[in-house]
């Protein structure tokens, strides 16, 4: 019975290599024909099935009550943010030690830039 057990996990091992090998051909395969044809549309079709983004954020847990409401879990999640991050005075940044770097003049954004 032992052989059989150590036989099945060999196969196994097998056949999640050649699942991944292929899963892996089948995807270079896509990128390699889109390259050579310029058409991206079946790459990204692909990316599109393998998100797993999930919409939202989960309920959150507050005092033993398990929050559903947007606005509370915002709130409970703002909370938690601040309860780790210390806040620096505007100005205040630390020298760092190391290499000198020139100073960059100050960064504007517009919203065309991004």
């Amino acid at each position: 019975m032992f052989s059989d057990w150590k036989l099945f996990k060999a196969h196994k091992k097998a056949t999640l290599k050649a699942l991944n090998k292929a899963h892996w051909t089948y995807v270079n395969g896509i990128l390699l024909e889109g390259l050579e044809d310029n058409e991206t549309k079946p790459f990204w079709s692909y990316i599109e099935v393998r998100k797993q983004d999930s919409i939202g954020v989960a309920p959150v847990k507050k005092n033993d009550v398990l929050m559903n409401n947007s606005k509370d879990k915002a709130e409970i999640l703002s909370d938690q943010f601040r309860s780790v991050f210390t806040h620096k005075e505007d100005g205040a940044v630390p020298e760092l030690e190391g290499q000198n770097y020139p100073v960059i003049d100050p960064l504007t954004i517009k919203d065309n830039g991004v």
